[in-house]
């Protein structure tokens, strides 16, 4: 891989190189750039996408696992998301999604972000769900910025003190201000 080697302990007679070369099995063990993949079934198991890999029972992103992921009806919708018949996922992540039949990936004007999704229930900032409190009002801002009737939040943290009434964005920054104080990320810092 890369510039460096790696020797493998291995079955010469069935190894292979699967149609994604990042990996590799035998008749026993799945290798992603020369680790083993735990739990994988080398008998069934293939590769859909450079980062992602499905066995009769699961799907894989890279070398783990996805827990409670079904490799049979596994499909990967961009880099980062991901889907079987019951849950999404973000990379290795279960996202345990409130509303399955609801759930979109943000739209960035025209572009899928790759950090932030919701359903009719809730929002998730990558592998994790923000603690929002209304759903109705939640609204996408930007720089990681997101805000519903009662909080503001960034990532999936609420941003402490910040009235979401009156938060808005300082123009194209990833800073934003509110009735009361401008705020960098968390953190209040003097306005401009």
């Amino acid at each position: 891989m890369g510039s460096g080697e790696t020797e493998l302990d291995v079955d010469l007679e069935t190894f292979e190189i699967l149609d994604n070369d990042n990996y590799a099995k035998d008749k026993l063990r799945v290798f992603y750039k020369g680790r083993v993949i735990e739990g994988a079934d080398a008998k069934t198991f293939k590769t859909i996408s450079e980062f992602y890999g499905i066995d009769k029972f699961h799907a894989f992103h890279a070398d783990t696992l996805i827990p409670n992921s079904n490799g049979a009806s596994f499909e990967v919708l961009n880099g980062n998301f991901s889907r079987d018949g019951k849950d999404y996922f973000f990379n290795e992540r279960p996202l345990n999604v409130c509303d399955y039949k609801s759930f979109k990936i943000h739209d960035f004007n025209g572009a899928q972000g790759n950090w932030l999704s919701y359903d009719d229930k809730c929002a998730y900032y990558m592998k994790s769900r923000i603690p929002i409190v209304d759903r109705d009002s939640f609204t996408v801002l930007f720089g990681g910025y997101t805000k519903d009737k009662e909080n503001v939040y960034l990532g999936n943290r609420v941003v402490e003190g910040a009235d979401p009434a009156s938060f808005e964005m300082i123009g194209n920054t990833f800073a934003g201000k509110d009735k009361h104080s401008c705020f960098n990320g968390f953190d209040r810092v003097e306005c401009l």
